[in-house]
């Protein structure tokens, strides 16, 4: 006989950040599944960067005899990839030890398989450093970002079914697949543009593996006379370097007049930029699942993605969601940038598409997935 969870705790160990902004749109989704007297449902919000921190949570949750945690997982939020530093561990150990009986799962933003490396382009002066990284350390750090994260999990929620073998290895007992949800926002039509100027807009804040550079370099090839937004700013003081040579890529390429960077753009004005673009490029070189794509989505807005295996699942679960060009090659982009802007009617099939993306991976959707995977967990022998 299937169980029901009667006392959920959905922990978010982020105070500001792309985390806490998927957990405040999708939560009161989630919290009108147990909105009864006999079901209880609570948000806890904290820093879990520090040993004193997890110790005060563990406190916390042992006080309320949660059945079952869900705690949103990315290594950077707990205060290191490096062992010793990171706490993740550290918190499951103690929990564990509070809470024998409670079932505990996690939503991985991001899986670092077997191949993964700390990126060097574009990092400047870090690059020897993150060299070594990558020969002497990470074969020993591969341990902690596995079975020290995933192994000793009751289950764990992935965004892409190319990371289900990696978390599985771990001996994780149960891996479940539940797309990033695309939230509910008002589509914004189609652009009134001018055909002079088409606007092409790539949002995010700037690192190498958004890939920004990408698409300054497509735009010294680009035929039509398109105007390029880059909505973003600097997050991370080790992107500074990068934001600066796209700066200065911009001026070598004699494009200053033709590519404006924004800097950081407040929720309150991302509808009004996804009204003046005409076309959306994701041009990453690497990417665990994106938010800056699902918010794109959600705005019925025509994208060009790069290739790579994340971005074409999402063709898969809605067939011509979005356009390709093989990525990191800015000819290519220039050239399916151009077509796009060229053909009205690929970019009002990519609209369409997107709103019936979204549709389908709505935060209700999502959270009816969420309560199926937590019956599951709970009801496990």
């Amino acid at each position: 006989m299937e169980k029901q969870v009667q006392n959920l705790v959905w922990l978010v160990p982020e105070e500001q950040g792309g985390i806490k902004s998927y957990a405040e749109v999708l939560w009161p989704a989630l919290r009108q599944k147990w909105a009864s007297p006999q079901h209880s449902a609570r948000l806890w919000i904290g820093s879990l960067s520090t040993r004193q921190k997890v110790r005060r949570c563990v406190a916390e949750l042992a006080a309320v005899q949660p059945d079952l945690i869900h705690i949103q997982h990315e290594f950077g939020l707990f205060g290191s990839k490096i062992p010793g530093l990171y706490t993740f561990p550290f918190w499951l150990q103690e929990i564990r030890k509070a809470l024998p009986q409670t079932r505990i799962i996690a939503t991985a933003h991001t899986v670092l398989d077997q191949a993964y490396k700390y990126p060097v382009g574009g990092r400047g002066w870090q690059v020897p450093f993150r060299g070594f990284a990558n020969a002497a350390l990470i074969p020993i750090f591969r341990k902690y970002w596995l079975e020290e994260t995933w192994s000793a999990l009751d289950g764990v929620i992935v965004h892409s079914a190319t990371q289900v073998p990696v978390v599985r290895s771990t001996g994780c007992p149960r891996v479940e697949v539940i797309p990033h949800f695309v939230p509910q926002v008002e589509p914004q039509g189609v652009p009134a543009t001018d055909l002079r100027a088409p606007v092409v807009m790539v949002f995010g804040y700037f690192s190498p593996e958004k890939g920004q550079d990408i698409v300054i370099r497509a735009f010294a090839q680009l035929q039509t006379g398109a105007r390029l937004v880059l909505a973003g700013g600097v997050r991370r003081s080790q992107d500074q370097g990068y934001f600066d040579s796209c700066q200065k890529l911009i001026r070598d390429l004699g494009l200053q007049e033709r590519i404006q960077i924004t800097g950081f753009v407040p929720s309150a004005e991302l509808d009004q930029r996804y009204r003046e673009a005409t076309l959306a490029v994701a041009p990453f070189r690497e990417t665990s699942g994106s938010g800056s794509l699902a918010y794109a989505l959600a705005r019925g807005a025509a994208i060009l993605a790069s290739d790579l295996p994340l971005n074409l699942e999402i063709n898969e679960r809605e067939a011509g969601t979005l356009a390709f060009f093989q990525s990191e090659d800015a000819g290519d982009c220039a050239n399916k940038i151009d077509d796009l802007l060229f053909t009205s009617s690929k970019l009002e099939s990519l609209r369409a598409a997107s709103l019936r993306y979204a549709l389908a991976n709505s935060s209700e959707v999502t959270a009816e997935r969420h309560s199926e995977f937590y019956t599951a967990v709970i009801s496990a022998t």
